[in-house]
């Protein structure tokens, strides 16, 4: 699960934070022991709702290259410009 989440302290100073949690809930028995996940955050500032737009189309069309190492697979984001 993901979240913006914000106290009035932070709030008022105009600060939120993201809080991602790996499990919410009762105990759950898993079938692999090891559960993968990953995230890509990206950021940038924007001065108005066509700019929030257009980043969210270059991050959404943003190249990127995979591998696999010792079982792992990695993703590197290639070029967001």
């Amino acid at each position: 699960m993901i979240e913006l989440k914000a106290d009035p302290d932070g709030w008022r100073a105009g600060a939120i934070r993201l809080a991602i949690y790996h499990h919410r809930g009762g105990i759950e028995r898993l079938s692999t022991p090891h559960l993968r996940i990953a995230f890509l955050i990206v950021a940038t500032h924007v001065d108005n709702d066509a700019q929030v737009l257009q980043f969210l189309q270059r991050a959404s069309n943003a190249p990127l290259t995979s591998t696999v190492e010792n079982g792992a697979c990695k993703r590197h984001l290639v070029d967001i410009r």
